[in-house]
């Protein structure tokens, strides 16, 4: 499977995803971005169509990311930028599937 997949970036999100041992403080943290964005996501226009397990999954990915970078330690920017990540991960791979077609 390769880049012309239009499952391409489920296979990524499976090849980034990793276990990594957080601190108290950092889980607190991803667990304060999460609630925060989960909310905007689920009712955000751009996302509509995608189902609750695949918004979570990506949204939890994305704030692992921005936590375990070490470069943030805001929720509310942790939520924001994460939200953008999701936003345009999305939309790209909604993208490549109506090219495939």
């Amino acid at each position: 499977m390769g880049g012309d997949s239009p499952y391409a970036s489920e296979e990524r999100r499976m090849r980034d995803f990793r276990i990594e041992v957080l601190s108290p403080e950092a889980i607190d943290v991803a667990s304060q971005a999460f609630a925060r964005s989960w909310d905007f996501i689920e009712r955000d226009p751009v996302l509509a169509g995608h189902d609750r397990e695949t918004l979570q999954a990506e949204l939890a990915l994305r704030i692992q990311q921005i936590v375990t970078s070490g470069s943030e330690r805001d929720p509310l920017r942790i939520a924001n930028r994460a939200i953008g990540k999701v936003r345009e991960e999305l939309r790209d791979a909604r993208r490549r599937i109506k090219l495939a077609s």
